[in-house]
């Protein structure tokens, strides 16, 4: 795992497509898609439920979000990022685009 994996994760979780992902940061959506799936077998969880053209972030992906809230809410020693900082920063980045503005 290495930051660009966690750069393609954190663009999917916002864009909710792997193709947007791809466009926003100028590279294929094979290499998106490829590198995520590299992530996921390497933190042997799924991520993401793939269908038609729409991801979404599977259910372990949500609790790790969900985990990170609740460290931020309530507080934590550790100050390292974590797969959960990465989700839920691209979780909250993901509901202010979708805000009616």
């Amino acid at each position: 795992m290495d930051l660009i994996d966690l750069r393609y994760l954190s663009m999917a979780v916002e864009t909710g497509s792997f193709s947007h992902a791809a466009q926003s940061l100028g590279i294929n959506v094979a290499t998106v898609s490829r590198r995520i799936t590299k992530l996921e077998d390497e933190l042997g969880v799924k991520l993401f439920d793939r269908r038609a053209r729409k991801v979404s972030l599977s259910i372990k992906a949500l609790e790790v979000a969900e985990e990170k809230e609740a460290i931020a809410q309530y507080g934590s020693a550790d100050s390292g990022a974590s797969l959960g900082d990465i989700l839920g920063a691209a979780l909250k980045a993901r509901d202010r685009a979708d805000k009616p503005k």
